[in-house]
């Protein structure tokens, strides 16, 4: 397995078959479950866990606003540990970026869990991403 070099820039282009692939779905689809991948960066169980959980959050919050957080969903509570998770990934190398990211910050591990696709369609374009007749051969946009 290749080394993993942290802080290098990452360049990642969405193929319009998975904008289509979103689209077509029916509801049902949308709630089917797959495996997904988010970035854990806090878990305890003492007695200071809960506040140190929202802590962690508000720090994670300020190191990476673009990241789209949901408080209820990242914020978790399983007698007896608090643990906080951010980000959702359908591939291991989204998840190992942000990973690699808040190695700094926190003691971040990659986790996996069973979600519900609907809770990546907001991810995807709304129309299938086409070229531009102006544009170079492997330049896409997305078409309004």
């Amino acid at each position: 397995m290749p080394a993993v070099v942290f802080g290098q820039e990452i360049i990642a282009e969405e193929v319009g078959d998975a904008a289509i692939l979103m689209q077509s779905m029916s509801e049902g689809d949308l709630n089917r479950k797959v495996s997904a991948y988010r970035v854990e960066i806090f878990s305890d169980n003492t007695s200071a866990a809960r506040a140190r959980a929202y802590e962690a959050y508000a720090k994670f919050r300020e190191l990476c606003p673009e990241v789209a957080t949901d408080e209820r969903r990242d914020i978790r509570y399983n007698s007896p540990k608090y643990t906080v998770r951010v980000g959702m990934f359908l591939t291991y190398e989204e998840a190992l970026a942000l990973c690699g990211r808040l190695r700094n910050s926190f003691n971040a591990y990659i986790r996996t869990e069973q979600l519900p696709l609907s809770q990546f369609a907001g991810r995807m374009p709304i129309a299938p991403l086409q070229r531009s007749p102006e544009e170079p051969e492997d330049s896409l946009e997305i078409e309004n």
